[in-house]
């Protein structure tokens, strides 16, 4: 059930590039989550990166002026904050999806590239079981669990 924050550059994509690179970015995200969840859970994994990846939301936040330091710069800077219920990474996570995320976004940027590793930051903040709510309620590493359960077998008995 992963949540992201993007903070991209007023403007420094076309509509078109900025939203492969949101859909990649969520596809990563859930892709290497739900290699954790399986190991969770069981189950098939194309169903669970199924519900998983509809309540995976993407923030995308736009910025018009970038300091380093306490100087403006011109060239675009990008964060991306991943929040994740602790308890569903392992240590495989974060290696994995900053690589992933940073070659997205090198795609992205193509041939303005250059020095993209010092102008990206990828956070990953994992947050305590139980602190995790939807709605109007906590939703525990437990719940989720049973959620993607019911939802992997309520799929499995509709293919019979």
């Amino acid at each position: 059930m992963p949540m992201c924050d993007i903070f991209l550059p007023s403007g420094c994509f076309k509509a078109e590039v900025e939203t492969k690179l949101v859909s990649t970015v969520s596809d990563l995200i859930v892709d290497h989550e739900i290699r954790r969840w399986s190991e969770l859970i069981g189950g098939d994994t194309t169903v669970i990166k199924e519900a998983a990846g509809r309540i995976a939301w993407m923030f995308v936040h736009h910025f018009d002026n970038m300091y380093v330091a306490s100087a403006q710069t011109s060239l675009p800077h990008y964060k991306f904050v991943i929040t994740i219920p602790e308890g569903t990474i392992d240590d495989r996570f974060a290696p994995a999806i900053s690589r992933d995320i940073f070659s997205a976004l090198k795609e992205a940027e193509g041939e303005a590239s250059r020095g993209l590793s010092a102008r990206v930051w990828i956070i990953i903040r994992e947050v305590k079981d139980g602190m995790w709510c939807a709605g109007n309620r906590p939703m525990p590493l437990q719940t989720m669990k049973d959620f993607l359960e019911n939802e992997s077998k309520t799929k499995s008995r509709a293919e019979l």
